[in-house]
């Protein structure tokens, strides 16, 4: 459930406004079940199984008078085939159809204004967005991975944004866009360099394509794609002989991309952190900086038939971080509860 109570204050005194206060109360049942093969034969493992899901919903906007009522029944299959060639090389093929359901608050109809000339209305026609994954990977001694997938993703869940020139008003919408399509070759590689130097990268060269339907611009349908590149590396360093003494450096750069009908410039992202562990590693101090020289201003442009809008976010991405931990009694504590919720609390945000 959802609520916000608008109201008015004039001269100390508040009156409660209806037109601006929100009631959305949303339920959502699921019902899962699973089928389940493996076998392995000489050199060979195959992998396959099916998740069987239907889901009820009913959201009522009760603001606005609005009931909107879904129901769908679908399959989850997955399938991985490995070949270990030998104790050196391997290949695998796999593929996977997976589900993302919305935040339950783009499901809300109501109108949030950010300001007078801004403002967020979800949408109660969303439906979860389906993708396909078909992938193939090499390894070589667990060391070096090369993979190349195509995904291709309907009714991707994402944020429009149009502008309405007369009324000088900016409306973020959430759709689902008509496709989403990714093909993609990555390269992982992992290594100790010496003792006290843990190495791992990780690359990928992708080419992005996101349709939609221009809702302003004569119900037209837009294209947006992009060549993109994403690296990641990540060095770990033993600064002490005990291995109590450790620091990581991770920096990350991704080249232009994509969503919706947004544009994203060039980013990067350097951090670093230090830990001393105390007490046969039952407590630790650590410290640490994100991004190390703010750098992490993405400027974001949404340009196409008659839409023309950009803004320039600058987020608290550089952190000073100081934490101290101390574990008591059994410190390999049992988290398949915890983790189990973390798909649907990101859907609370």
């Amino acid at each position: 459930m959802s609520n916000l109570d608008f109201f008015d204050v004039e001269n100390n005194t508040s009156s409660f406004n209806s037109s601006l206060s929100d009631l959305f109360i949303y339920k959502e049942s699921i019902y899962a079940g699973y089928l389940n093969f493996s076998r392995k034969w000489n050199k060979w493992s195959l992998n396959a199984g099916t998740r069987f899901e239907y889901t009820d919903i009913d959201g009522d906007s009760q603001s606005l008078g609005i009931v909107n009522t879904q129901e769908y029944f679908e399959p989850f299959p997955t399938f991985s085939l490995l070949h270990t060639i030998n104790n050196n090389n391997s290949i695998e093929f796999a593929y996977a159809r997976r589900l993302e359901r919305p935040r339950y608050q783009s499901l809300n109809p109501f109108k949030y204004f950010i300001n007078e000339n801004n403002y967020n209305g979800g949408n109660p026609n969303l439906v979860p967005a389906i993708d396909n994954k078909y992938s193939i990977s090499y390894s070589y001694k667990n060391k070096l991975v090369f993979e190349a997938y195509y995904i291709d993703r309907k009714n991707k869940l994402s944020i429009l944004t149009f502008q309405d020139n007369i009324n000088s008003t900016l409306r973020n919408v959430d759709v689902n866009l008509i496709s989403d399509i990714n093909y993609s070759f990555d390269v992982t590689y992992n290594t100790s360099i010496k003792d006290w130097w843990y190495f791992w990268a990780y690359t990928s060269f992708y080419y992005n394509e996101n349709k939609f339907y221009a809702l302003e611009s004569i119900q037209e349908t837009y294209s947006n794609d992009t060549f993109a590149t994403y690296v990641q590396l990540y060095n770990g360093f033993t600064l002490s002989k005990d291995k109590t003494f450790t620091s990581d450096v991770t920096f990350m750069y991704i080249s232009n991309t994509i969503e919706g009908s947004y544009d994203y410039e060039n980013q990067y992202n350097l951090s670093i952190s230090l830990r001393k562990s105390f007490w046969d590693k039952r407590a630790s101090v650590s410290v640490g900086v994100d991004d190390v020289f703010n750098s992490f201003y993405v400027p974001i442009s949404s340009r196409y038939y008659n839409q023309d809008n950009s803004y320039f976010p600058h987020i608290e991405s550089r952190l000073f971080k100081l934490n101290f931990k101390y574990n008591f009694g059994n410190a390999r504590l049992r988290d398949n509860n915890r983790s189990s919720r973390i798909d649907e609390s990101d859907r609370l945000d």
